[in-house]
């Protein structure tokens, strides 16, 4: 898989990762080493906030209050861009999920 394509199919799992986390009613905040952005309820602001390092991660909040997160790690096959997530965002991202559909689209 070329560069290119490698990123689009990263951007299209992160991209399904944050909407699926606020259609969930989560707030979300973009952690990536330097700044973090905190952005509620809105997924042009969380989406423009990403890709700007090589890694980083989305936490997740409820009312006011920690939930989860997801760690995102960019360059490596695409498909894996997700690299870990608290178990508890597993009902939102995981298997059976909008998001795990996506991932398997790609996933050899």
């Amino acid at each position: 898989m070329g560069v290119k394509m490698r990123q689009l199919v990263e951007r299209e799992i992160a991209t399904a990762v944050v909407n699926s986390l606020l259609a969930a009613g989560f707030a979300i905040s973009v952690a990536n080493g330097e700044d973090e952005i905190f952005s509620m309820g809105n997924a042009d602001a969380v989406l423009k906030a990403m890709f700007l390092t090589d890694d980083e991660h989305l936490y997740a909040e409820k009312d006011g209050k920690a939930f989860g997160w997801v760690h995102l790690v960019y360059g490596n096959d695409g498909w894996d861009v997700m690299s870990d997530y608290t178990v508890n965002l597993e009902p939102f991202i995981g298997t059976g999920t909008e998001v795990d559909k996506v991932i398997e689209k790609y996933a050899d």
